[in-house]
Formats: C-alpha cells, sequence, structure tokens
C-alpha cells in the first residue's frame, strides 16, 4: 500500500494485479491468486524504479530474516495444507434416489 501510494504521489501509472481480492484470501501466497503486485507502464519504468530505491533507500528496505521457529512454521503449514488438499481429493460422494 505504501508503494502505491507513493506512486500516486508522483503520477506514475501503476496497476496493482489482486489488489482487493488478495486481501481477501488468507493462507500460503499463491502468485496469480492472491500475491499482489505492481505494475508499471514502461514509459514510468525507470522513474518508478528511482523512486520506490529512494523510498528503500530511506526506510531500510526490506530487511526480513526468518527464524527457525519461522521455518519451522512454513512446513508445518505446508505439511498440513497439503495434507489437507490432498485427502479431499480421495473423497467420493454419492447421491441415492431420494435426491439426498
Amino acid at each position: 500500500m505504501m508503494l502505491q501510494s507513493i506512486l500516486m504521489a508522483y503520477g506514475i501509472p501503476h496497476f496493482v494485479h489482486n489488489d482487493h481480492f488478495g486481501s481477501l484470501l488468507v493462507g500460503p501466497v499463491i502468485p496469480l491468486v492472491n500475491a499482489k503486485a505492481i505494475y508499471v507502464d514502461l514509459d514510468g519504468a525507470e522513474e518508478a524504479s528511482a523512486v520506490v530505491a529512494d523510498y528503500l533507500a530511506s526506510t531500510g528496505g526490506f530487511d526480513y530474516h526468518p527464524t527457525i521457529a519461522d521455518k519451522i512454521r512454513v512446513v508445518i503449514e505446508w505439511w498440513f495444507m497439503h495434507w489437507i488438499v490432498i485427502g479431499s481429493l480421495g473423497r467420493k460422494y454419492t447421491v441415492d434416489d431420494e435426491g439426498g
């Protein structure tokens, strides 16, 4: 949201893929489903790059170093999500003659 605000302040045309829909889905970030991405026209790409680089330099950027606990949590979440998705594929639903 901050980068989008900066681009708007400088009048740089941009498009945010999954701007609102991506905020609704919780869980793992899946590209093209719920990951947000900011796209800029080629005409404004150089200016956008300079503005974003200036912002990141002044704020310290995105300096994220996951801890061991973070890595373990990701593995556990992946394992359970994988189990839920794979487990649901094997279910078979039947409908009796009375429509129930």
